[in-house]
């Protein structure tokens, strides 16, 4: 790190008169220095906005600090049952798990299992999963037919809001059944897989399909790399998931228990993110600065990506065709980023997105229009800061999608068979 910052400068500098070098020095030496002293500042701040003192999750308790995985490894050490909640996204690399007979690619969690899920408002969240992964009462899938099923990442699965809080069960405070299908860490061909294995055998008579700005296309780019997952886009593809999760559940529980091991002694080797080794090292790697210019959008404009527009859009196509010849309603919602209230950064395939959408007559809900008219639209994430929808977050989504639907009439309407 260190040596791409100073080297290709210096290479520079040393070709000039010797009075422009020292010039040039100074001024890289400028560059390099306030580069650093922006690092620090950010984690002084960081430090304090963490410290029980000065940041609270509800006025009184203090902000737990730790990490992921020493919660998750303290739980277990004190022995309680717990796993942690895995993203589908993570088998990408290997094109599943598990090899002959019983490879297979999983696209839910571990099932009927507690899950730690993450913190972003003071306190890790837990969730029970369900008889296949995902964040729902037990015996949802069993049933012939539901209202509402949920497609998305995490925003659909309900990161980070306690249990009950989630977009899944603010909808069914309404009364609709809903079967929630979010998992965290995906994108929209991991999303039409799931369609295909858990939402068309309950036949919805609605599919909400959350759509998050800021990485869902970003995360198509992986996903399409992955041969048994582009099976899914191009024929009638199925794993039967459903009766194969007893599988599902071995293959997912080897791996995590051998990976929890691996880092349970790299912990102990160098200590927590917090040991003196491991900020040094992400203060001269300038993680907090490179963050923030990724997440304020500037590597794109300095880097401009190719966005799968038109495998996205097929993808996005096929799923309302597979929706609507079940006799379902399709919905496409649209999640802003925190980004666009907080920097004014804007996506810049929103407008060909949703032109494509209106093209192809499928239906929209777009929560930008509503948070754009709030007074302070930024308060819907945890402090103001980058992360989830809050709970009022999720409650104002889902008061946006029902009334949405009780204008069209197609929940009381039944199902277009």
């Amino acid at each position: 790190m260190l040596g791409g910052l100073f080297l290709a400068p210096v290479s520079g500098v040393v070709r000039r008169p010797p009075r422009l070098r020292v010039k040039l020095a100074l001024v890289v030496a400028s560059i390099v220095l306030g580069a650093y002293l922006v690092e620090i500042a950010q984690f002084v701040l960081e430090v304090s906005l963490d410290s029980p003192e000065t940041s609270t999750s509800d006025g009184d308790a203090p902000f737990d600090t730790r990490s992921k995985f020493d919660a998750l490894f303290e739980m277990r050490e004190q022995g309680v049952d717990i796993w942690p909640t895995v993203s589908p996204g993570r088998w990408t690399a290997t094109d599943g798990v598990g090899s002959g007979d019983e490879h297979l690619y999983p696209l839910g969690g571990i099932s009927n299992e507690r899950v730690l899920v993450c913190n972003e408002g003071g306190e890790f969240v837990i969730h029970d999963n369900d008889e296949h992964g995902f964040n729902n009462p037990p015996g949802i899938h069993a049933k012939s037919s539901v209202d509402i099923a949920v497609i998305g990442d995490s925003f659909a699965q309900g990161w980070c809001v306690s249990a009950g809080e989630d977009i899944g069960n603010q909808l069914r405070r309404s009364g609709p059944s809903v079967l929630n299908l979010g998992k965290n860490g995906i994108g929209p061909l991991i999303e039409l897989a799931i369609l295909k294995e858990f939402g068309l055998p309950v036949r919805p008579r609605v599919v909400l399909w959350l759509y998050y700005e800021e990485n869902d296309l970003t995360d198509l780019q992986s996903e399409r790399e992955v041969p048994l997952l582009m099976r899914y886009h191009e024929s009638d593809f199925s794993q039967a998931l459903r009766e194969r999760q007893p599988v599902a559940d071995r293959l997912m529980k080897d791996v995590i228990t051998e990976q929890f091991s691996d880092r349970s002694t790299q912990r102990r080797r160098i200590g927590d993110d917090r040991s003196p080794l491991a900020v040094t090292l992400s203060l001269m790697r300038l993680e907090r600065t490179r963050t923030r210019i990724e997440r304020a959008g500037w590597r794109d404009r300095i880097e401009p990506r190719e966005f799968p527009l038109e495998q996205f859009e097929s993808i996005v196509d096929a799923a309302e065709r597979l929706v609507t010849s079940n006799g379902g309603h399709f919905y496409f919602v649209y999640l802003p980023m925190w980004q666009r209230y907080a920097l004014r950064e804007e996506s810049p395939i929103r407008s060909e997105i949703l032109g494509a959408l209106e093209d192809n007559d499928i239906h929209v809900i777009d929560f930008h229009e509503v948070l754009s008219g709030e007074e302070e639209p930024v308060a819907v994430f945890p402090f103001r800061r980058y992360g989830h929808y809050t709970v009022e977050g999720y409650a104002l989504l889902a008061e946006t999608i029902l009334a949405r639907l009780a204008a069209d009439n197609v929940l009381s309407e039944g199902r277009n068979d």
